[in-house]
């Protein structure tokens, strides 16, 4: 089995469902074998910065961090 690095550096969950689909393409899940056989999702601590603080471009409110999980797990299902 490959273990293939989804990550990227400074991202929350706003910019993660941006890019989704691109980083989970469609094609990956057309019996083709190449879907991933378990996903681990690691968002909260950029989503989390404060508002009023230099990183306030990254803040995601606790209710819409919420959705945006929720919308990631249903993808990858």
């Amino acid at each position: 089995a490959d273990v293939v690095l989804r990550g990227y550096s400074g991202y929350n969950t706003n910019w993660a469902l941006r890019v989704l689909d691109r980083v989970f393409p469609p094609e990956m899940d057309e019996g083709k074998g190449h879907s991933p056989a378990a996903v681990t999702v690691f968002f909260g601590a950029n989503d989390a910065c404060l508002p009023d603080r230099c990183s306030a471009f990254q803040h995601v409110p606790v209710d819409e961090y919420k959705h945006n999980l929720h919308s990631l797990v249903v993808f990858l299902k």
